[in-house]
């Protein structure tokens, strides 16, 4: 690639590589694989105070570089790179309109608990204002019947699903609600975006924010509904990850959307409920990646 490009990710603990499990190092694995450099990490040897710590970071990090680089922002542990990274900037620039916009990915899942106490417009007003933090209350964490509630209505929870799906496109096919934990833009982009979220604590949940944030500002924050840059699998299934491996390509393909995403996030969900194992999906992938990683080099 021609234009300046920084692939990152926040990780206290990268030296940790539980066995099957995920971790920086596999995720650096597969980056070996395509020929890419290791993902630079923000937070090492920090104490883990929540999600909203890696967006204060990526603010630090983008300060001092070319306005115009683009800033790949991922989680760590359970990410892995497919393919190499020739094409990536062109697609950016269709998805975000010419890097005008903060790409996130989209997931089918949809929504974490504090999007289950709050609705859209509830967190960030329309003019911009910080109503509240983006955490859930006491009474959520106390009440065990009140979060029940809330959980089992699916009041607020509706209302974000409903939303999300009037803004997308019609014919999305790899999920249509906001993860905030594949993101890209360039370092211009994020400088601007990231005050706009007015984090007041580590604490306050990113999906909530960005979600919030996507809310009052459509233009500014837009989603990768085609999985061109990226995917994120469905573990929550017994047939498992819907991409399916490429032996030419050497790499793997959604096949809801027949595309070759560069990242991709598969979560290792406890409930997961394919070969009866969390992370068995991503091991799966992992292993493949690998495998043919040793096949090029004979």
């Amino acid at each position: 690639m021609s234009r300046q490009a920084y692939w990152i990710t926040y990780e206290t603990h990268p030296q940790t590589n539980p066995r099957g499990q995920g971790s920086y190092k596999k995720l650096k694995d597969t980056c070996k694989k395509n020929n890419l450099p290791e993902p630079v990490v923000l937070g090492a040897g920090s104490k883990w105070t929540g999600f909203s710590s890696k967006w204060r970071a990526v603010y630090k990090f983008c300060a001092d570089k070319d306005p115009n680089a683009i800033i790949l922002v991922t989680d760590a542990r359970d990410v892995l790179c497919n393919r190499n990274f020739r094409g990536l900037v062109a697609a950016f620039e269709k998805v975000s309109k010419g890097g005008d916009s903060i790409v996130f990915g989209s997931e089918v899942g949809c929504c974490v608990d504090t999007m289950k106490e709050y609705g859209p417009g509830e967190i960030i007003a329309r003019s911009g204002r910080k109503l509240r933090r983006a955490e859930n209350t006491a009474k959520w964490h106390e009440d065990e019947e009140y979060g029940d509630e809330l959980d089992e209505s699916g009041y607020y929870n509706k209302k974000w699903v409903k939303w999300f799906n009037k803004v997308a496109p019609k014919n999305s096919k790899s999920g249509v609600a906001l993860n905030a934990g594949l993101g890209i833009a360039t370092a211009k982009m994020w400088r601007k975006a990231i005050p706009k979220l007015k984090i007041q604590s580590d604490r306050e949940d990113d999906q909530t924010l960005w979600s919030s944030l996507m809310f009052i500002r459509p233009k500014l924050v837009k989603l990768d509904y085609g999985a061109k840059i990226f995917t994120n699998t469905n573990v929550w299934v017994p047939t498992g990850c819907f991409v399916s491996w490429d032996s030419n390509r050497k790499a793997w393909r959604n096949r809801k959307t027949q595309t070759y995403s560069y990242v991709i996030q598969i979560p290792g969900a406890p409930n997961d409920t394919y070969k009866g194992k969390a992370w068995s999906c991503y091991m799966e992938l992992y292993n493949k990646i690998q495998q043919a990683t040793k096949k090029t080099k004979m």
